[in-house]
């Protein structure tokens, strides 16, 4: 059976990157923390193969906020140095999935799924810009209907 379903959504990202730059008598390392909220609403075709197993896929629209923190330290000619810089934006989202649900109750689910994502959200951090991102997310989580 086959049947639509429509789908509020907020989810909470995190992630870092480190980063070491030698040469030309200059040495510098550091990193970058990200963290990254989305709210979108959307709607998926639910496709049920057992009472317990659907699949589904569909489309979100929504709203996404990036903030980027930079640490970093470093020498070169003249001398020693380090610093930090920080910025945040908030963009459009869009998006689509696709994934499947196994059921253990009728309140309570395992959710999976594998989602390509993109964000308008551009913030600057110490002179480099974010350009508008796309991503494959892959999502396992807990459901709980009310």
């Amino acid at each position: 059976m086959i049947v639509p379903e429509f789908f509020g959504i907020f989810s909470l990202g995190l992630g870092s990157e480190d980063w070491t730059y030698s040469g030309n008598s200059a040495y510098e390392d550091g990193d970058y923390d990200v963290l990254v909220m989305q709210f979108a609403v959307g709607a998926n075709l639910r496709c049920y193969l057992t009472e317990s197993f659907s699949l589904f896929g569909g489309a979100r629209i929504g709203f996404a906020y990036e903030s980027v923190d930079m640490e970093f330290s470093g020498y070169d000619s003249v001398g020693s140095y380090s610093g930090s810089a920080d910025d945040s934006d908030v963009g459009f989202l869009y998006g689509v999935g696709v994934g499947g649900q196994i059921d253990f109750s009728d309140s309570a689910a395992l959710v999976f799924g594998i989602d390509y994502v993109g964000m308008t959200a551009e913030p600057e951090v110490g002179g480099i810009k974010t350009e508008e991102q796309a991503y494959m997310m892959f999502s396992i989580g807990y459901k709980h209907k009310f």
